[in-house]
């Protein structure tokens, strides 16, 4: 990062972007920010006077990530340096790493301990009938969206087979338009490619989708508008399961199916 003679010694701010999870900042050996355990806030730190010099600065991010993705994910635009004076130098680019360490896990999280989750919490109930199931899961298998393609219809059939009751309806909801690590139709997006994934596994019977791309949040992936999901998930079912009809969303590429 080049910074010319009229700016050296004077304050400035930097920006990154969210960094995943947690960071400290350092721009010529002096720390000028941290956030902690905020994967999805933008990073903007101010430089102190006397900390920047005329010619090559450096810029050094130490992150800790504490699972799932991580890194510096802002976007080309955001990261930046800004003088005092509005000059800006951009801080997009290629960028020296290393690692500096790799600790293991002690143990695996119950979310994700092989059996668990199925013999904890759906084999007591097999013997209960079941008018279907709703399902809203995804972002998880996001890293491995291929995967998904194949593990998602077998979960159904899987399923429908220990319930022994057919082809009980399964319902599900689309992962909702959050910016996941910047994705976008230029460099790609896991999410989706999830959702083509999740659209493809309509191809099971009496299964549906609830379109939720239109009101998703993109800096929240928890959205908070869960009235209008409990609604299309209501209209796909009133639609498959009760044979009533009404107007719904059949998959997030289609028109309206009446």
């Amino acid at each position: 990062m080049e910074v010319n003679g009229a700016d050296a010694g004077k304050s400035a701010t930097v920006e990154l972007g969210p960094v995943d999870d947690s960071d400290d900042t350092y721009v010529n050996g002096v720390l000028v920010g941290s956030m902690k355990n905020k994967y999805n806030e933008n990073r903007k730190y101010t430089i102190p006077a006397g900390v920047l010099k005329e010619g090559k600065n450096i810029v050094v991010i130490r992150v800790e990530d504490t699972g799932g993705d991580g890194g510096v994910n802002g976007e080309i635009k955001i990261m930046k340096l800004t003088t005092s004076s509005g000059a800006v130098t951009p801080l997009s680019g290629d960028w020296l790493y290393s690692v500096e360490k790799i600790e293991a896990t002690s143990s695996v999280g119950p979310n994700s301990y092989p059996t668990l989750l199925f013999n904890a919490m759906l084999n007591p109930i097999l013997n209960a009938g079941i008018a279907g199931v709703i399902w809203y899961q995804g972002e998880s298998n996001a890293g491995r969206a291929y995967q998904y393609r194949t593990a998602f219809p077998l979960m159904i059939q899987d399923w429908r087979k220990h319930w022994n009751q057919g082809d009980v309806p399964f319902y599900f909801v689309q992962l909702a338009s959050f910016n996941s690590a910047n994705g976008d139709s230029e460099h790609g997006s896991t999410w989706a490619e999830l959702r083509e994934a999740q659209t493809m596994t309509l191809s099971l019977p009496h299964t549906g989708m609830a379109v939720t791309t239109d009101i998703g949040e993109a800096k929240d992936i928890h959205p908070k508008n869960k009235q209008d999901v409990g609604k299309r998930l209501a209209a796909v079912a009133l639609h498959d399961a009760y044979a009533k009809d009404v107007v719904f969303f059949r998959a997030s590429l289609s028109v309206y199916e009446n």
